[in-house]
Order: structure tokens, then C-alpha cells, then sequence
């Protein structure tokens, strides 16, 4: 909140006087505001990318059991039936 608030502050205070020394003291809260940003700005990315790569990863599941014909179930001896020509191949 106060990286928020120093660019208000800063630019009220700054026609409150022409002092040169008055002025610098009042760009310090730049300074503030610089490094609040510079420093939250990466927090705020990886948190934004991974809320993302969260997301598209709950997408690729569900379409991958959704649309993949081994997790629908629509052929449930296959499986079975496979291995059993594969035994009678071996066997014979």
C-alpha cells in the first residue's frame, strides 16, 4: 500500500515548496516507491504464471480422461482380450 500512495504524496508535497533541498528529500519517496515496485513486481509474475500453469494443467487432465478412449471405458475387454491372444500365441 504505501508504493501506492508515495507518487500521491510525492507530487503533493512537491508544490508545496520550490527548495531545492525540500526536493530532494520529497524524490526519496520515489526512491520508496522504485523499490516497492521493482521488488513486488517478480512476486507478482510468478504468482500470476503458476495460478496459470495451474489452470491449464486442471485443463489437460480433464480433457485427457474425458476424450481418451483407454479412460472412457467404451471397450473394456480389450485389454483382456489382448492378453489372452498374446497366451495362446505363446502357448501354441
Amino acid at each position: 500500500m504505501i508504493g501506492f500512495a508515495a507518487p500521491s504524496i510525492r507530487a503533493a508535497l512537491c508544490t508545496l515548496s520550490d527548495n531545492a533541498f525540500w526536493l530532494i528529500g520529497v524524490q526519496l519517496l520515489d526512491g520508496v516507491d522504485a523499490g516497492i515496485y521493482g521488488a513486488l513486481t517478480p512476486l507478482v509474475i510468478a504468482g500470476v504464471s503458476l495460478l496459470a500453469l495451474g489452470a491449464a494443467a486442471a485443463v489437460a487432465f480433464v480433457v485427457f480422461f474425458r476424450f481418451m478412449p483407454e479412460t472412457r471405458g467404451e471397450n473394456p475387454g480389450r485389454c483382456e482380450s489382448a492378453a489372452l491372444a498374446v497366451e495362446r500365441a505363446v502357448g501354441k
